[in-house]
């Protein structure tokens, strides 16, 4: 588990302000955010305060200051007025997959602009690690923490005597969410593919996602998927299970052993529907015209596929906003709403009507 800190201090014996050169936003002051916003220093700071209460309107304008001039407030001089650190932790399992970078870059200068730094732990995707970071972040004095597609671990059990530790928890979550977690429902999102599919005219179906995999994202995406199949007739014909071999050995394997191929695949990300797309063409199966599939994911590499993917679009960066208004809304002590978003499917070119077949 790795805990970094992106929003590094200068030494508190060189001051910001001193240092900053006109046009510079890299050591914007508060004093800058409230000439920016048109307002005063003390009413500008109070508006950056999650606990502090000001109109909606003020807020806003000088969070969108705070956000041009890329202001992030001194923890540790917050943390000698109020005597709370400023700090907010974020947890995620590997920062290599493009949403969850989107969600982080997303997560962290909406919580800049209300006054919070982050920690950032990045747990490799053990539920292990998922402990270790907690009792890490909470030893470094974090109010509240963030965990994007992991399980919480335990999370609420770190918190220090006589304190509630707020955790929002984020990203491709199912009916395992509860108050206060910000969601893409991924059984609608299997819903949408059926629908779409069968208006096309496929009828037989395969999944193909790891054969160990279990976690809630490829779960409900399946069962959302199955469910809208039956209730339309259609049916999960069969599943390339992926092993250590990855997705084209899987369905090479399946082919050799007469598996009969499907009119539509649906992959439980990019990279499996990718290396499908390379499978079928080994073969000499065409896509779309022998076979469609859809992948879940919509990173750049689906644009650039041959076919270009018909793939899902997480809302990740949407994620990430909310995720951050939700820590503030519990850090002032609102009650959690859990907030549920929409995953959209991108059309493109690996998809099709169904072939005829005798």
């Amino acid at each position: 588990m790795t805990i970094i800190s992106p929003d590094a201090r200068t030494p508190p014996s060189v001051a910001p302000s001193r240092r900053r050169r006109r046009g510079d936003h890299a050591h914007a002051t508060i004093v800058d955010v409230a000439a920016r916003a048109g307002v005063s220093t003390a009413t500008a700071s109070r508006a950056l305060n999650a606990t502090a209460r000001v109109s909606p309107e003020l807020r806003t304008r000088v969070v969108a200051s705070a956000v041009a001039l890329a202001y992030v407030p001194d923890p540790a001089a917050r943390s000698l007025a109020s005597r709370r650190s400023g700090l907010v932790g974020i947890v995620t399992g590997d920062l290599r997959d493009g949403g969850t970078a989107a969600c982080v870059g997303a997560l962290q200068p909406r919580l800049a602009a209300a006054g919070y730094a982050t920690l950032l732990a990045v747990t490799g995707g053990h539920s292990a690690g998922v402990r270790e970071a907690m009792a890490g972040l909470v030893a470094q004095g974090v109010e509240a923490v963030v965990l994007i597609d992991c399980a919480d671990g335990g999370a609420t059990s770190y918190a220090p005597p006589g304190r509630v530790l707020p955790v929002v928890r984020t990203g491709s979550l199912t009916n395992a969410a509860t108050a206060g977690d910000i969601v893409v429902d991924a059984t609608i999102a299997g819903a949408t593919i059926a629908r779409y599919l069968l208006d096309l005219g496929h009828t037989t179906f395969g999944w193909v996602a790891p054969a160990d995999d279990r976690a809630w994202w490829t779960t409900a995406l399946r069962d959302g998927l199955t469910a809208a199949l039956v209730a339309a007739g259609g049916r999960l014909a069969t599943a390339f299970a992926v092993v250590p071999g990855g997705a084209a050995v899987a369905v090479r394997a399946g082919l050799a052993a007469g598996q009969a191929l499907p009119s539509a695949l649906v992959c439980a990300d990019d990279r499996l529907a990718l290396a499908v797309l390379r499978a079928l063409a080994g073969q000499g199966i065409s896509v779309p015209l022998h076979v469609s599939v859809v992948g879940c994911g919509d990173g750049p590499r689906a644009r650039q596929a041959d076919p270009p993917l018909t793939t899902l679009r997480i809302p990740a960066d949407r994620l990430g906003e909310a995720a951050a208004d939700q820590v503030v809304a519990r850090l002032r002590g609102e009650a959690p709403g859990r907030r549920a978003l929409v995953a959209k499917l991108v059309l493109r070119g690996s998809t099709g009507p169904a072939a005829a077949r005798d």
